[in-house]
């Protein structure tokens, strides 16, 4: 028979714990309740609910703070905030980081049952099989043929927003439709794709998907949002040219429930085009194929001044419309904005090119809409910059580090162990890990090993007890995209400690190495629970 659901209540108010616990008993759900915030957050971070009801003002911790940090480690659990000091503000920051409801104090037994309800997750039988459906999430790898599909479903109201070459555009019914806008070159070369799988957790700046690319290796596009994958275009798998052919139509890759989707949106960008040119025609045909091609544009006339440029932003000069005139304009231009690019789109004649050159455009094309030429040139002006180079390990020193410990911002000693050769000193994520430490000037104790041996349970009850938080870092998670991580904050000694799995790149053959945005984003990951 099917068990009872279990409800998570946490309110500083014990007689507001006490209603829930009552209203929810009688209808048939198992409640805990905790009165404490910090209790309370442990609660939810190591048990399994079906919805959590949650006070917003609370002390030590409010419950818009709870929710944030809940996210990071539950990304998909219903919360229900219940608040007697409702404001707009709270409710928009609620929503945003995942948030199922929001019931104002005092509330009636049927608001509580029936938002439940509606969004408690039930729990499987435990004396049943599961259904076909829940055995096995399906590895990536293995897809059907299955039709590609354009998006399908409302979509609000304006460009793109982008991370990189992955972009984002929500949903009416609050979801994240995820995609990428890739450069050509690669379309030839594409051996294989591996996308997510419904039920995955995506990270901000972690892979999302990966191209494996015909003589170099893996192409990973990052998620530009944390959440839960919902839905995955599994038809890309085998039909990967849908990419460049209509990038924001039949080329989403997935849906993501996200957790943080107001704080992370505000990171992203649109790709916002600046179109100088005389004639009205022709500006308008150039904006609906830049917008097409996930541009948010703003058409200018010759007489545009820097200031007018607010956000940052690509300068796109229609020359074939207004010759000598654009020149002067770009080098009025370039002269107080000199880090803004420029785009020339010139006619046949090129007359004025060398005009242009010498003021320092990011690129001079002609009719570079006939062939697709301009979606490499957008491609590459939005491009963030390159990050630095490898560099090899010094000879003389052990190459692995098996142990990073830390006394962090708040006086807290953190210790990472690490896997057999996953964290090399010079290469790969352990390089950048131990830059980003150093930068947050956090005193660091490394341990150096040419033969690092594996990690086994007295080994970690050993570090448990000298530090106060533990960190495992191991690999493996078949059907992983390379970089992608799963988190399991099981216990292990007395301290406890939060495991985190990468999945490595065999391309490589190296250390838990990736492409540099990866490792940097993984390093950023790891430090974040550190600090």
């Amino acid at each position: 028979m099917e068990t009872k659901p279990s409800i998570l209540v946490v309110d500083d108010e014990q007689v507001v714990c006490n209603s829930c616990n009552r209203i929810l008993s009688d209808d048939g759900y198992r409640v805990e309740t905790s009165t404490d915030v910090v209790r309370g957050l442990e609660m939810a971070e190591q048990n399994e609910y079906a919805a959590i009801l949650l006070d917003i003002r609370m002390e030590e911790m409010d419950g818009l703070e709870f929710l944030k940090r809940l996210r990071i480690k539950k990304p998909d659990v219903p919360v229900i905030v219940i608040t007697g000091y409702p404001s707009p503000e709270s409710r928009l920051i609620s929503k945003n980081r995942g948030a199922s409801d929001y019931i104002l104090k005092p509330f009636t037994p049927e608001e509580i049952t029936e938002s439940v309800k509606r969004f408690a997750r039930r729990e499987q039988p435990v004396d049943e099989p599961l259904p076909d459906k829940f055995e096995e999430k399906p590895d990536a790898v293995e897809v059907v043929d299955e039709p590609v599909r354009p998006i399908d479903w409302r979509l609000m109201p304006g460009p793109p927003h982008f991370l990189d070459e992955a972009w984002l555009r929500q949903c009416e019914d609050g979801q994240a439709c995820l995609g990428a806008f890739l450069p050509r070159m690669h379309r030839e070369q594409i051996d294989a794709v591996k996308l997510p799988r419904p039920g995955d957790t995506v990270i901000r700046g972690l892979p999302l998907a990966a191209l494996r690319i015909r003589g170099e290796g893996c192409w990973i596009i990052p998620s530009p949002v944390s959440g839960v994958v919902t839905e995955v275009h599994r038809a890309l798998a085998l039909h990967p040219e849908v990419f460049w052919r209509e990038p924001f139509r039949s080329g989403w890759i997935a849906r993501v429930q996200p957790g943080r989707l107001g704080e992370e949106m505000a990171i992203l960008q649109a790709r916002r085009v600046y179109l100088v040119g005389k004639n009205r025609e022709r500006a308008g045909v150039l904006k609906t194929r830049l917008v097409n091609l996930g541009c948010d544009v703003h058409i200018c006339g010759t007489a545009v001044e820097p200031r007018e440029l607010g956000e940052p932003g690509v300068l796109l000069v229609d020359a074939a419309s207004c010759g000598e005139e654009c020149v002067q304009v770009v080098g009025r231009i370039k002269e107080a904005l000199p880090e803004l690019r420029v785009i020339v789109l010139g006619d046949g004649d090129s007359q004025w090119e060398e005009a242009f050159r010498s003021r320092g455009v990011f690129y001079y094309a002609v009719e570079p809409f006939e062939d697709m030429e301009i979606a490499d040139i957008l491609f590459d002006a939005f491009r963030s910059p390159g990050l630095d180079l490898e560099e090899e390990p010094r000879a003389g020193l052990p190459e692995f580090m098996n142990r990073l410990r830390i006394t962090n911002r708040r006086g807290r000693k953190v210790s990472l162990l690490a896997g057999q050769r996953l964290l090399s000193r010079g290469r790969g994520l352990g390089r950048r890990l131990v830059a980003r430490i150093l930068e947050s000037c956090c005193p660091l104790e490394t341990t150096l090993t040419a033969r690092p041996a594996g990690l086994d349970e007295v080994k970690i009850r050993r570090e448990a007890d000298r530090c106060d938080t533990l960190l495992i870092l191991g690999s493996g998670e078949a059907g992983m995209v390379p970089g992608g991580l799963k988190i399991d904050s099981r216990r292990s000694g007395p301290q406890g400690a939060l495991r985190i799995t990468v999945k490595m790149d065999d391309s490589r053959g190296l250390p838990l190495a990736f492409d540099p945005r990866t490792e940097e984003a993984l390093a950023d990951f790891i430090l974040e629970q550190m600090m």
